[in-house]
């Protein structure tokens, strides 16, 4: 049986009123909380932003993916002047 991966895909919610530095410190915020939390499991998790507002990770073992999402959603949550993120 092949490997399963899953890859988590989001974008931020109401990014346009919102200016490019908040956006930006956002998006880094994500990569921040997506690296930790690699780290503190054993894997890279190959964060990516794409058009924009949205962005991408990778994660080697769909068992992380509801715990990653959480901990995403939290540490945005955790600092009230940023949007919040959206999951697909």
């Amino acid at each position: 049986m092949p490997e399963l991966h899953a890859v988590l895909t989001g974008d931020l919610v109401g990014s346009r009123d919102f200016d490019p530095k908040t956006i930006d410190r956002a998006m880094r915020t994500l990569e921040s909380a997506a690296t930790d939390f690699g780290r503190e499991w054993g894997f890279d998790p190959s964060f990516t932003r794409f058009r924009g507002d949205g962005w991408q990770v990778f994660v080697p073992d769909p068992k992380f993916v509801l715990d990653l999402s959480l901990y995403l959603c939290a540490c945005l949550m955790a600092d009230r002047a940023l949007p919040a993120t959206r999951l697909s």
